[in-house]
């Protein structure tokens, strides 16, 4: 290495600069996307049909013709009363677009097969269980809503879905009375069809002679309510329609309450992409509903995730420049110099600089997980530059002669701090922004290396000769007590070495125990598969008796809801209330999970005939958190499923398995069947499928058009649905008239009615039947418990076409972890090797290898004492973690030195400052950090650099060490 022009060098540095800094033109701020499936939802409404019949019609040739597609991972249904919903996963390669096409072209065939009064199939690009990503409620209509916002958030880049939930739809309900129409022998398909043929869409003729081919346009759709009054039905003597029904603007029946904190609301439920970036779709709704123009009140925001992801952002932010503060302070407490604490700082911003710009050339978005892997190599990439500066301190004359010779051991230990990052690739499906955080590690990495080595000793010798020219600004009293103290400390360690040497087997029993529990630790501490939520929000659901009203739980949880609201530590409280069932979403301040549970947990008793169900606090710890875990009983027939799920959810309990366990099926809800008298029908020449018809007209209402009222621009387009305006009683059914061949009977004289019961929710899962229950699970022992259930449920005797059926996701994440487990120890061989390949000595190498375990021995007996689990952040900076502290062996074995007590001498204040500078800068992310992490892995850099800091010092030297005078090897 040479001395170079220092001019040269600072327009290099120019340059660079200027090129990354017109790259940042294009940063882009956002969330690591998620690496799910891809995945689409498909639902069929088909209004007064039951759950069998449903899964018969639609759900099962649905499923037949989708398993036919290439890539499918998983298909779960689900049938209930007038709807079936199907989603669909895809393998992650899969080409999306394509996926949608064969979707869309197979729903259509399925379409075209079924009764017209089935509605259009809705294809969307979410799973329909999927929570929003962001929930507002605005005090307007929601006519209001779909005609002015909703159009506006569907074209925000990202967004998959937006339901607008709660409130009132407008319809032209025609409610005809029964008795009259049917002493006039008019059947509601004689207005149904009289509706079609006066409303249709533009009939086309052609005119054609021997030249042209001129076609004429027919409008045939009704402009207002009035038109369709004066319908008439044509028969043996046409009727006017206003003489038979009433024609009416009304709302829809509602098919679920939603309330806000008591009061019923209309709520804007935004669903996204699992790639999308939820800050940007934060920031633009944000923009739309600041919009005057289109808000005429202010809205509440429930919750938003992007919201909270840049929060978290800018926590991370305030971390890093605290960081870059600490180690700049160091800088100076080590030597005293304002212009070189300056120097490393505009080299550690440099790095930044850099670092960003070659993230936004290579398109990746800057994120919080960026700012982490910053934030933890801002102590790292000091390293190299103090090296330097270490030597420029201790050469006098042959400074980069000495570099130039250092430089070789500083690339060896750089390779092996990144030979480490290899496995964390393959953590990308557990951890979404474990790549940004590597890459933007390793970026910092390399440009640090770059800068110190090529840049750094010409503007050191600079500084130097600057320095004399300028009187000395620093307190001359200060700077020598600084360096005393320095002094002082470093001549106690080498003291405390030497005295080591003396009791070298007792430092050897010590280094190698420290190394056998951390591999027992490893192994015997339970792991965190799950990775934790940001958003506060607790999700709950109230079950009542099948077939009890919206109205009455209302009133019924009214006391509860009330505790909910003056609760101090609860925001907001939104309530789904359908038959039988209430569900809410508990959007919480305080930042314990657990005191809020517990809170909720006491007052279930203000819910007396409805069971609460919840998240368990956990009794073990403030802090920790449950899962929830579903499994499937799979089998032939659905009922049996439910048989064999209530026995296993039984058994589980009664084993005290889990925290709770949870049935996700209700009992069969009771239900009058019609049961038509065939023999009849056939000798009137009638069917039973248009019996059916005039039994559902009659009694649920179906749609029947669609009708756009010509207020406002745009046209509101509303449903026409056509009812019988008798009440749903059941005598008021079974005197219901049918128009059968022109005469008028009751029904009850065309069959029998049966009270009978059938499944209010039929689910299935790939194409065959299932019934689920959830265990919940202690967060800390998931895996362990997990375990504990699936062998004992193996163990009960169930038929032979039945099985207990696993989450796969779950399964997974268990595999992926103790993947990464085996890839830990693959890296270690791998740096084992590379060490071997440099120093050719295989017993050199293998003892710097073991400075590995000895160095994370600290931080996993704290999570032992502490009955902590190991989580993702405590794996990701065991992996940083080791390719460090073999760093601090590397540079004691490689030095020039002879004797080992002055190899340790010649490098003892370079591993003293790195050490000390990863250590600080470890610190403001683990106690200030909102995210649980990267609290985790900064808490594993802190304790882990300074146990590694004592044994590259104190045990390791002892184990290269057998008699005073020896010398190493190398």
């Amino acid at each position: 290495m040479r001395k170079e022009n220092p001019t040269r060098l600072f327009f290099v540095l120019i340059i660079f600069s200027c090129i990354f800094c017109y790259s940042l033109k294009k940063l882009e701020i956002a969330n690591d996307s998620k690496t799910e499936k891809i995945v689409f939802s498909i639902k069929f409404e088909y209004f007064g049909i039951d759950a069998k019949k449903i899964e018969e019609l639609i759900t099962i040739p649905l499923e037949e013709k989708l398993f036919e597609l290439d890539s499918i991972y998983e298909i779960k249904s689900s049938c209930q009363f007038n709807q079936s919903v199907t989603t669909v996963w895809f393998a992650e390669k899969s080409n999306k677009d394509l996926c949608f096409l064969n979707i869309q072209r197979i729903t259509e065939e399925i379409y075209e097969t079924l009764p017209t009064d089935v509605q259009r199939p809705q294809i969307t690009s979410t799973s329909i269980d999927d929570k929003s990503s962001i929930c507002i409620t605005l005090d307007c209509s929601k006519d209001y809503i779909e005609k002015n916002l909703k159009q506006k958030f569907e074209s925000i880049d990202g967004v998959s879905e937006v339901v607008i939930s709660g409130g009132e739809n407008l319809q032209l309900a025609i409610s005809f009375d029964n008795f009259q129409s049917s002493k006039l022998n008019i059947s509601p398909f004689d207005i149904s069809n009289t509706i079609a043929n006066i409303n249709s869409n533009n009939l086309q003729v052609v005119h054609q002679n021997e030249k042209f081919k001129t076609p004429y346009f027919f409008k045939n759709k009704n402009s207002s309510i009035q038109d369709f009054s004066k319908a008439e039905i044509f028969l043996e003597q046409n009727v006017k329609l206003s003489n038979i029904a009433n024609l009416s603007y009304a709302p829809q029946e509602k098919n679920d309450i939603l309330l806000l904190n008591e009061k019923e609301s209309v709520f804007i439920n935004i669903k996204t992409l699992s790639n999308a970036n939820l800050i940007f779709i934060s920031e633009q709704c944000k923009k739309i509903l600041n919009d005057k123009n289109l808000m005429s009140t202010n809205p509440i925001i429930i919750y938003d995730e992007g919201k909270i992801l840049k929060t978290n952002f800018i926590s991370v932010l305030k971390i890093l420049i605290q960081t870059i503060l600490i180690s700049s302070v160091l800088i100076f407490l080590f030597y005293q110099s304002f212009s070189l604490c300056v120097l490393i700082i505009v080299e550690i911003l440099l790095c930044l600089l850099w670092t960003l710009g070659t993230l936004t050339i290579l398109n990746f978005p800057i994120t919080a997980n960026s700012l982490s892997g910053i934030a933890i190599s801002v102590g790292i990439i000091a390293d190299v530059p103090l090296i330097i500066i270490e030597l420029f301190f201790s050469s006098k004359k042959d400074f980069f002669e000495n570099t130039k010779r250092t430089t070789p051991s500083i690339i060896i230990s750089s390779i092996t701090t990144v030979l480490v990052l290899i496995p964390l690739s393959y953590m990308q499906k557990i951890i979404p922004g474990i790549l940004s955080i590597v890459i933007s590690f390793v970026l910092m990495f390399l440009y640090s290396i770059i800068l110190s080595l090529c840049f750094l000793p010409t503007f050191l010798l600079l500084l130097k000769s600057s320095s004399k020219q300028k009187s000395k600004k620093c307190n001359l009293n200060f700077q020598s007590k600084l360096t005393a103290f320095k002094n002082l400390l470093l001549q106690k360690i080498i003291t405390l070495i030497t005295k080591s040497f003396k009791t070298t087997l007792a430092f050897k029993i010590i280094f190698f125990t420290t190394c056998i529990f951390s591999l027992v630790l490893i192994f015997s501490l339970h792991k965190k598969i799950e990775t934790p939520s940001l958003s506060k929000i607790i999700f709950a659901s109230i079950e009542f008796n099948p077939e009890k009203e919206k109205s009455q739980i209302q009133k019924e949880i009214l006391p509860f809801l009330n505790f909910l609201q003056s609760n101090e530590k609860i925001d907001f409280v939104k309530t789904e209330i359908s038959k039988g069932k209430a569900d809410l979403e508990i959007v919480y301040l305080s930042n314990s999970q657990n005191e809020v549970l517990t809170e909720i947990q006491q007052k279930s008793n203000l819910i007396p005939n409805g069971f609460l169900y919840l998240p368990t606090a956990s009794q073990k710890s403030k802090t920790a958190k449950t899962t929830s875990v579903q499994i499937a009983v799979m089998g032939s027939e659905e009922s049996k499923c439910r048989q064999i799920a209530k026995t296993a959810a039984q058994f589980i309990s009664e084993q005290k398995l889990s925290l709770q366990t949870v049935l996700n099926f209700k009992d069969e809800e009771i239900y009058f069947t019609f049961k038509p008298d065939k023999i009849f029908l056939a000798k009137n020449n009638y069917l039973t499928s248009n019996l059916a018809k005039q039994i559902r007209f009659n009694t649920f209402g179906a749609v029947i058009d669609k009708f756009f009222i010509p207020k406002n621009q745009p046209q509101t387009e509303v449903d026409i649905k056509l009812n019988s305006s008798s009440p749903k009683t059941l005598d008021n059914v079974q005197n219901t008239h049918i128009v059968l061949n022109s005469t008028s009977l009751p029904l009850s004289a065309l069959g029998s009615f049966k009270k009978s019961s059938i499944p209010s929710k039929i689910y299935r899962l790939n194409s065959r039947p299932v019934a689920y229950f959830c265990v919940e699970l202690n967060s800390s022992t998931l895996q362990k418990d997990f375990q504990t259930i699936k062998q004992k449920l193996n163990e009960l005797k169930i038929d032979e076409n039945y099985s207990f059926v696993y989450p796969k996701s779950f399964e997974e994440k268990t595999k992926n972890y103790n993947t990464l487990i085996v890839l830990i120890f693959l890296c270690m061989l791998l740096i084992y090797l590379f060490l071997t390949a440099q120093n050719e000595n295989f017993l050199t190498s293998l003892k710097i290898l073991f400075l590995i375990p000895s160095s994370i021995f600290l931080p996993l007996l704290l999570r032992f004492i502490m009955q902590q689990n190991l989580s993702l952040g405590d794996f990701v900076g065991i992996v940083l973690l080791s390719g460090l502290c073999v760093n601090n062996g590397i540079y004691i074995t490689s030095s020039f030195q002879k004797k080992l007590l002055d190899k340790i001498q010649s490098k003892l204040e370079s591993i003293l400052i790195t050490s000390t500078s990863t250590i600080l800068a470890s610190f403001p992310m683990m106690i200030f950090s909102t995210d649980s992490f990267n609290q985790d892995l900064s808490f594993f850099m802190f304790w882990g650099t300074l146990f590694a800091l004592a044994s590259s010092l104190f045990l390791f030297p002892n184990i290269l060490h057998h008699k005073m005078n020896d010398y190493l090897v190398h």
